[in-house]
Formats: C-alpha cells, sequence, structure tokens
C-alpha cells in the first residue's frame, strides 16, 4: 500500500516480522533474530515490531536498496493513505 507525506508520496509496509514485507534487499539480519534498515547514510538502524518501513527514493539498477523505519505512532500522525499510482 502506498502512503502520502504531504506533500511527499512514499512507498511504505509496516514490519511485523521477516515475512510481512515483500521488500528485498532492505533489511541486513543478525544471527537471524534482529533486523535493520540500511539508510542513504549507510547506516544500520534496528527495526521493532511494529515500525513501518518507508523505502527511499535512492535507486540501484532500478531497484530500491534503502530504507528507514519510522515508529507506528509518528507514521500515523505524518502520512495518509492515497489511491497515487507506484
Amino acid at each position: 500500500m502506498r502512503y502520502r507525506k504531504k506533500p511527499i508520496i512514499v512507498d511504505a509496509e509496516q514490519w511485523l516480522g521477516p515475512q510481512s514485507c515483500p521488500m528485498r534487499g532492505v533489511y541486513v539480519s543478525t544471527e537471524g533474530v534482529s533486523y535493520f534498515c540500511v539508510t542513504a547514510q549507510r547506516e544500520s538502524v534496528p527495526i521493532n515490531w511494529g515500525d513501518w518501513i518507508i523505502l527511499e527514493a535512492k535507486q540501484d539498477g532500478g531497484h530500491t536498496v534503502l530504507a528507514y523505519p519510522c515508529a507506528p505512532d509518528v507514521f500515523a500522525a505524518t502520512y495518509e493513505p492515497t489511491d497515487a499510482p507506484h
């Protein structure tokens, strides 16, 4: 599903475990237990259960490879669903 941050539209998925997000190349796993987003600054930021994973616009060979987590309450206060095409 797509969400809009006024006036920006982003792609995002809610993190409910590794099976919950179909995005590939976004997460780094540590011992199969902890998961992280790799940001545009190449930082590994921990993903907490229920966080929204927001894809950044940077592309690598046509595939988005960077993302950052957003706490559910911040996401709900900042973004609203949109019908904008991908």
